[in-house]
């Protein structure tokens, strides 16, 4: 663990507590000694709901999974009036862990924000992996940002909660399970 670094999470190293714009972005470091790669999470689930995927990812890669802007402390989601803020975040990221190129990995809004990232950097992965990216139709996007400024967002979607791990367990077990069942398609 570096100087800048505690002990979080059954091993796992985190960096110090967040600040609304940390000059060291939080994450956690999964470890693994092959090709980076980097896990960006939905909304509402932490990287740590991830471990079981995250840990099976490990074997064969460098795993690093950063803590969305909502996930910091002192933050203030409801203060985003869209998730570019948070691509340029993972930029940023990438740049503070020395991470030129990673194969990316994102669920639902971690998914969104490594495509803009992929779109406007696409030197920053050799790979992506969408799980169930959140892509909204152009009139959807011309709708949401009128709801939000007639100030109805939260009636119509509220913030949700952070969800823990036994939420999201059904999910990461899909997960591992497509990762290391034996692919019907293939010649080995």
């Amino acid at each position: 663990i570096n100087d800048r670094s505690q002990q979080f999470q059954a091993g796992r190293s985190m960096k110090k507590p967040p600040l609304t714009n940390p000059q060291i972005i939080p994450s956690l470091d999964y470890g693994g000694n092959s090709a980076s790669l980097h896990f960006a999470h939905a909304n509402g689930y932490p990287p740590g709901a991830y471990r079981l995927l995250l840990d099976a990812l490990s074997v064969h890669y460098h795993v690093v999974a950063m803590h969305q802007r909502p996930l910091w402390r002192n933050s203030h989601p409801q203060e985003l009036s869209d998730w570019t803020p948070m691509a340029d975040d993972l930029d940023r990221f990438l740049t503070q862990e020395n991470l030129p190129s990673v194969i990316g990995v994102g669920h639902s809004l971690g998914a969104n924000n490594t495509l803009r990232l992929a779109l406007a950097k696409p030197q920053r992965f050799s790979a992506l992996v969408l799980l169930d990216p959140v892509i909204f139709h152009p009139w959807m996007s011309i709708a949401w940002k009128l709801i939000m400024k007639l100030g109805l967002g939260m009636k119509i979607h509220p913030w949700q909660p952070v969800h823990y791990a036994d939420d999201a367990a059904f999910l990461i077990r899909r997960v591992c399970l497509s990762i290391t069942a034996p692919n019907p398609f293939s010649n080995e």
